[in-house]
């Protein structure tokens, strides 16, 4: 009996290939995990955590004699490859978070994550992953102010900004992508090139209003208050018959009102 996360890894084992399905009798992968944990309270309200870790992964179905490996997978939509379980991969890293908790109106959240992300595919080379971004960095941030009589009205502001490493991706031959029209790849260096470091910042402005039995909370709020660019890849142009940059930008503002009983 098989249990599938998500719909991409139920068509990864039930692909049909050449009217077969070869990957139903596949085995599932494996991983040990090592974690130590240093925790300390440094004050009242003040607390820091470090985490390295180590994982090793075993059994992972890969494509055999290619670089390709499930642990690289995102949408696989119209997968219709046979696999074999003797690819494996590797992570480890260090975890640090430091902790203020909630005090005199306000808090804050830094937490920190260093690490190396590794994979072996069918053609037994080593390679970096695709969620190889090297590090994470998060810090969140808090400050509530009352108001009138018996803390009744709460104002708050609350910020959230992450720093991270940019996915691996595969470089690309220009020259030959013109000429075909199409994006081709250089298999050879497999994620071996990085998108750009990603930054993104959001803000909650909210308002708070206690009474007996419930409290009602107005918010406004902004997804990616910076305007950060994406880049999602590269792109061949028709019109100008020349590789784009395919990058776009997304602010979301919303307002939202809801009853906490």
């Amino acid at each position: 009996l098989y249990y599938f996360h998500t719909v991409a890894e139920c068509r990864l084992y039930f692909a049909q290939v050449d009217g077969q399905r070869p990957n139903t009798e596949l085995a599932l992968a494996k991983a040990h995990h090592f974690v130590l944990s240093y925790d300390v309270s440094l004050s009242e309200y003040l607390r820091l955590k470090v985490e390295p870790y180590l994982q090793l992964i075993t059994d992972v179905p890969v494509i055999a004699d290619s670089t390709y490996s499930t642990l690289n997978m995102e949408a696989e939509w119209f997968f219709n490859q046979a696999l074999v379980n003797d690819g494996s991969g590797y992570n480890y890293g260090l975890d640090i978070t430091l902790e203020r908790f909630l005090n005199k109106g306000y808090y804050f959240l830094l937490t920190a994550s260093l690490f190396d992300s590794r994979y072996t595919g069918g053609d037994g080379v080593g390679r970096n992953t695709r969620y190889n971004t090297r590090y994470v960095v998060n810090a969140l941030a808090g400050k509530e102010w009352q108001l009138g009589q018996g803390g009744r009205r709460v104002l708050g502001v609350n910020g959230r900004l992450n720093f991270l490493g940019g996915q691996r991706m595969t470089p690309f031959d220009e020259a030959a992508s013109i000429a075909a029209q199409d994006m081709v790849y250089l298999s050879d260096q497999t994620f071996e090139d990085s998108k750009p470091d990603v930054y993104h910042l959001n803000l909650t402005l909210s308002y708070r209003i206690n009474k007996p039995g419930h409290s009602s909370i107005w918010a406004i709020q902004v997804i990616n208050a910076l305007g950060t660019e994406e880049f999602y890849g590269y792109s061949y142009n028709f019109r100008t018959k020349a590789i784009d940059e395919d990058k776009n930008t997304v602010v979301v503002p919303s307002i939202s009102y809801k009853i906490e009983f």
